[in-house]
């Protein structure tokens, strides 16, 4: 299986989401890929965390518009962004003060084939939001 991802962060989040359970598949023979350019037609799988930049947003849209894709596209999201409070300055600036943000990532949410995520309650959140398997 080949794999490409787009890690959003290399913090706690990138590492426990993304770098740890896809390094071991890596282990396991798969043919992981650390983002970069690459023609996506030639993965199984495209794993993206978090997509809300603008380019994220557009590559994401630009790949699930392709109806004859042979590769699936997973959305990885670990935190129900849409209610970060001012106690995390950091995340509501990034997040919560940006409605533009919040819109691209539901987008690319919306147009997963199935999205990954850390607990039940924000499953439910996101389930909401799309019918790809969350």
């Amino acid at each position: 299986m080949r794999i490409l991802t787009a890690l959003a962060d290399r913090s706690g989040c990138g590492l426990y989401r993304l770098l740890l359970p896809l390094g071991q598949l890596k282990r396991q023979g798969h043919d992981v890929v650390w983002s970069g350019e690459y023609d996506v037609r030639t993965f199984d799988i495209v794993v993206a965390q978090r997509s809300s930049n603008v380019e994220a947003h557009s590559q994401w849209v630009e790949l699930a518009s392709h109806k004859d894709r042979r590769y699936r596209l997973i959305q990885e999201i670990d935190d129900p962004l849409w209610l970060v409070e001012k106690s995390n300055p950091m995340a509501y600036q990034y997040y919560a003060q940006d409605k533009e943000r919040l819109r691209r990532l539901r987008e690319c949410i919306e147009a997963a084939d199935m999205v990954t995520t850390t607990t039940e309650p924000l499953a439910r959140m996101l389930r909401a939001m799309t019918n790809a398997p969350v």
